[in-house]
């Protein structure tokens, strides 16, 4: 079949897409890779060969959402650092930095730790040091799912300033 269509498709010449059509592919794309990945599909359609395209699109606010739910569903400790990394970033708007957040705290839920202990702190001390109520909510689902340190826990608790009002 490939000898008789090649030399057909090579006569054919076909105009480059537009930057129009390119983005509506873009949005097509993810759309289809998030809609295999949302439904468990990924045993049948397997997207692992997309992790790389889809890291790069993060970047793209018209696919991230959908590039941030298909990239969470693979077990891959680059995934993983690759949410933690966007979660982090200040060159991501809030939403979709909040976004690669919630899905790094349920990558790790669903297939354990892949990162670092580097990142881990990290996303600790970003917690510690978050103002907005979304951003720190988003960033202690990944320390939540990090796990509890003990030490640090007692630490914190001990810290907690007594209350002054009669207990009733």
């Amino acid at each position: 079949m490939n000898r008789q269509l090649a030399p057909l498709l090579a006569m054919r010449s076909t105009p480059p897409l537009t930057d129009t059509q390119r983005a509506a592919h873009s949005v097509e794309a993810a759309y289809w890779l998030r809609f295999i990945a949302d439904g468990r599909r990924t045993e049948v359609f397997r997207i692992d060969s997309a992790e790389e395209a889809l890291s790069v699109s993060i970047s793209n606010p018209d696919v991230a959402r959908d590039v941030l739910a298909a990239l969470g569903t693979l077990a891959k400790p680059s995934v993983q650092q690759r949410l933690v990394e966007v979660g982090l970033s200040q060159g991501f708007p809030d939403d979709i930095r909040n976004l690669a957040t919630f899905h790094a705290g349920y990558h790790i839920q669903r297939f354990g730790r892949m990162i670092d202990n580097e990142q881990a702190m990290a996303v600790e001390q970003a917690w510690r040091n978050e103002a907005d109520p979304a951003t720190k909510t988003a960033l202690g689902v990944v320390v939540g799912a990090l796990g509890v340190n003990p030490a640090k826990a007692t630490e914190e608790i001990r810290n907690f300033p007594a209350s002054t009002t009669p207990l009733p």
